[in-house]
């Protein structure tokens, strides 16, 4: 996971697997992570913390912030103390540690492809620093949704119209190519913006003498899940998109209490940008290796195998028989030659008569 070394504060994007067992906590699987980077962004000075991580086409997901109550403190501090000594940085001591490190309240924003999707507020009075986010809460605690990747939904742009992007056979407002730069751009971006903040506690709903107030109903936030992109665009190549699911009413009822902000900071001192892609793009990129091509084992089917063997023992009878008959002839022919040549005959000498030939 991403962390940053100067306030501890750390992130991490899980796959959630549903659990064998009924009743029990989804199953987390930190998503594999690469090419790490630290920057700073040159318009509001904050610290960027970046990671590379592959894309699922449809999985559910949880965010894991740990956000320590000292995090803005520890660094504003070290930031100082690089300013006033770039090369060698002091240590400090106990005390001046003490003295300059104080807890604070924060709120971290989640936004899923360039859209904000919903807040968690962190107390400096809690304890824990962790939180595993999965869901966002409507603000009248009556529905949620969960935190989804979902398979990016490209169409044909010839099969809408030209100038507001609507669907030629649909009138639904949503059945319409995104043309969203914002959105757009950030495709294939899960960022995590952490702000300094002052928080109170305030009930869910107001009661007065008269009346009850309480948080207004808003509709359901549209993300990139279900927006409509071009397949003709550059980010077609992701073929996944990060975003919400479809609304659901929780099984407990919503707390009485919730945190407000008395006060909030213009800009984000820390963020977590986890850029999600296929495999495909990561190898091209170099990031990962090319996974090799699997090896097919090839299993006969053993009524062939049966038959082979069976052809193979005719052919290898004859091939014998064959065999026998030509080294039976060779070794005819070469007894013949011996009896050529190798044994004297029992045969007398034949005597040719030449005493006529004086008498010519």
């Amino acid at each position: 996971m991403p962390i940053n070394s100067a306030s501890g504060a750390s992130c991490q994007i899980n796959l959630l697997q549903p659990s064998p067992s009924a009743g029990s906590p989804s199953i987390r699987t930190p998503c594999e992570e690469y090419d790490h980077q630290t920057t700073l962004d040159p318009t509001t000075g904050a610290i960027q913390e970046m990671v590379t991580i592959q894309s699922q086409q449809a999985s559910p997901f949880g965010i894991l912030i740990d956000i320590k109550p000292t995090a803005y403190s520890s660094l504003k501090q070290q930031q100082q103390q690089q300013q006033q000594h770039p090369t060698n940085p002091p240590q400090s001591s106990t005390h001046d540690h003490q003295s300059v490190i104080i807890p604070e309240d924060y709120a971290c924003k989640i936004i899923l492809d360039g859209i904000e999707v919903g807040s968690y507020q962190h107390p400096k009075s809690e304890s824990y620093s962790k939180k595993h986010i999965t869901r966002i809460v409507a603000a009248d605690g009556l529905t949620i949704q969960a935190l989804q990747f979902a398979k990016l939904n490209l169409v044909d742009p010839d099969d809408y119209d030209d100038d507001n992007h609507q669907s030629l056979v649909s009138t639904d407002p949503i059945d319409r190519i995104c043309e969203d730069e914002t959105v757009i751009k950030a495709l294939g971006t899960i960022q995590i913006d952490v702000f300094r903040c002052t928080l109170v506690a305030q009930p869910r709903c107001i009661t007065t003498a008269t009346t009850t107030i309480v948080p207004p109903v808003k509709p359901p936030t549209v993300t990139s899940n279900q927006m409509k992109f071009s397949e003709r665009s550059k980010k077609a190549r992701l073929s996944t998109s990060a975003g919400l699911a479809q609304q659901e009413t929780p099984r407990d009822p919503p707390s009485e209490m919730r945190w407000h902000y008395q006060s909030i900071d213009p800009f984000p001192f820390l963020q977590f940008i986890f850029k999600y892609k296929p495999r495909s793009i990561l190898e091209s990129e170099g990031i990962l290796f090319a996974q090799p091509a699997p090896t097919v084992e090839f299993k006969p089917d053993p009524q062939n195998q049966i038959r082979s063997e069976q052809s193979s023992s005719i052919n290898n009878h004859h091939y014998c028989n064959s065999r026998n008959d030509e080294l039976e002839a060779h070794d005819h022919k070469r007894v013949q030659v011996e009896d050529d040549h190798g044994r004297v005959e029992d045969k007398k000498p034949k005597i040719i008569d030449l005493t006529g030939l004086d008498d010519l």
